[in-house]
């Protein structure tokens, strides 16, 4: 049978910008595509779904596959699903692919879809010539009226050229009823491929084997308002929305059932906003009796002791938490507004039921200073998470459509872009990496480390104070120059 519309996950290459870093997209399933799919499959067409990022396909290899396939509409992906929430600032794969794509058919229609063109359609469309239509936040409903071949200036939700000029309709609203939507078309999908990262599944138990693995979204946004997060993909002052406890729960038993897995990472942004919800999905696993771990992202104000137990009985075994800082101050600053003993209360709640705690952690927002880095890794000592070495440099990144991203402009008083936002992250409301260099950042880690660990100062901790010290000697004559000009300047 003749494929009609061709999906594309898009290979994507780490990017690095100075110490600012950022991996490709993890080995789960692109749900946005799969969801798509689904969408139109119901409408009687032909799906094929490759996943280049998974399989590590190049473009030229995408584009033979298409032209072999002949279909009338391909549609690629400028971020994962794992990632539309903190996606690669860079667009170049994506550009990449869609140039190639259209040497090799440059009759058929090329759609995109993704966070960057959903708050910088022009932006976007002017880096890729060869994307013919833009898809503005949710897709699959979009996708679905223009495969209808729907006039384009009729569809809410995307940005196309016509005559020269880059044309952008209102925006489609945000879709309320989740449940009307179908189950991703996992069959499309090479599910005994993907599995779980460290990420995922933290603590002993869990090391990233427990195959078969998927993710699955239960809810779109988030209730929090930190001024960091990326959230335009799926809500934008919008309130949040989610599926009902069986929708969630044929989903889980579906995936169990059809594919045999046993790890699912529920992706929402904030999974247990609505206890009372979540609580229904637990008993109706237990109904069923489905037998697999699972673990999911949570903010620490959400949980408690009986809803911690209802999660472990319905196999549960970690959380995710954003915990960002170990300083209330920067926590409150940064609008996550949660107080440390709220923190402290839920990671002792969790380990009381034997739920492994992972916490996300920035360096360098807004009031950042050593002594908040400091009272960090004092606080995961203190609460025993542990302390990763060498410490991870996961800066805030002035996403754009973000608070973040208003405040580094009115601070930096530039256009920041896609582009340009790297050069910014880690650096707004703070002058940390200023006055910490990067090696007293590990020296510090590494010592709190230790203490986590009940044991001394050792050689390789001597070694990190002397680079430590070197990098410092090095870094003085511009901080001295720097200085002087800065005391010309104000005598003038």
């Amino acid at each position: 049978m003749k494929v009609d519309v061709v999906l594309v996950n898009t290979r994507q290459e780490n990017f690095q910008q100075g110490i600012f870093s950022l991996g490709n997209s993890r080995k789960n399933q692109p749900l946005d595509l799969a969801l798509a799919a689904a969408v139109l499959e119901k409408q009687g067409l032909k799906a094929k779904i490759i996943d280049a990022n998974l399989l590590r396909f190049s473009h030229q290899k995408v584009a033979a596959m298409i032209l072999k396939e002949q279909p009338k509409i391909v549609i690629i992906n400028t971020a994962a699903i794992d990632r539309w929430e903190c996606p690669l600032p860079t667009i170049a794969q994506p550009s990449l692919l869609a140039k190639t794509i259209k040497e090799k058919f440059p009759q058929v229609r090329l759609i995109a879809i993704g966070p960057h063109g959903t708050v910088a359609p022009k932006w976007v469309l002017k880096k890729c010539p060869a994307i013919d239509v833009l898809v503005r936040g949710e897709p699959a409903i979009t996708l679905q009226k223009i495969i209808k071949k729907q006039p384009l200036p009729k569809i809410l939700g995307i940005s196309f050229r016509h005559h020269g000029q880059i044309i952008s309709n209102p925006s489609r609203p945000y879709l309320g009823n989740l449940d009307s939507l179908p189950l991703p078309a996992y069959h499309l999908l090479p599910m005994k491929l993907y599995g779980p990262l460290s990420d995922h599944f933290n603590g002993e138990k869990f090391t990233g084997q427990t195959h078969p693995f998927s993710i699955i979204l239960t809810s779109r946004g988030c209730p929090g308002r930190c001024t960091f997060c990326f959230k335009k993909m799926y809500q934008d002052n919008k309130a949040y929305r989610f599926r009902s406890p069986k929708s969630v729960v044929d989903e889980i038993e579906f995936l169990v059932k059809k594919y045999s897995v046993r790890a699912i990472y529920i992706q929402d942004l904030s999974f247990c906003v609505i206890p009372e919800r979540v609580m229904s999905i637990c008993r109706e696993i237990g109904r069923r009796k489905l037998n697999f771990s699972w673990g999911c992202e949570a903010r620490f104000d959400s949980i408690s002791p009986p809803l911690l137990r209802a999660m472990k009985k319905a196999g549960c075994s970690f959380i995710n938490f954003g915990l960002e800082s170990g300083s209330e101050k920067i926590i409150f600053q940064c609008q996550k507004n949660i107080k440390i003993e709220v923190i402290k209360k839920a990671i002792a709640d969790c380990q009381k039921v034997n739920i492994a705690v992972g916490c996300f952690k920035l360096l360098g927002l807004p009031g950042e200073t050593r002594g908040t880095f400091k009272e960090t890794l004092a606080f995961l000592l203190k609460n025993k998470i542990a302390i990763p070495y060498p410490f991870p440099l996961n800066l805030p990144l002035p996403y754009p459509g973000t608070p973040l991203h208003q405040q580094a402009e009115k601070q930096f008083r530039t256009k920041i872009t896609w582009k340009n936002a790297p050069q910014f992250a880690g650096r707004v409301g703070t002058n940390f990496f200023d006055q910490v260099t990067v090696e007293e950042i590990q020296r510090l880690t590494y010592q709190y480390q230790l203490k986590q660990n009940g044991k001394n100062k050792d050689k390789h901790f001597y070694r990190l104070l002397m680079k430590e010290k070197i990098a410092k000697l090095k870094s003085f004559p511009k901080k001295l120059l720097i200085s002087l000009g800065k005391r010309s300047f104000s005598k003038r």
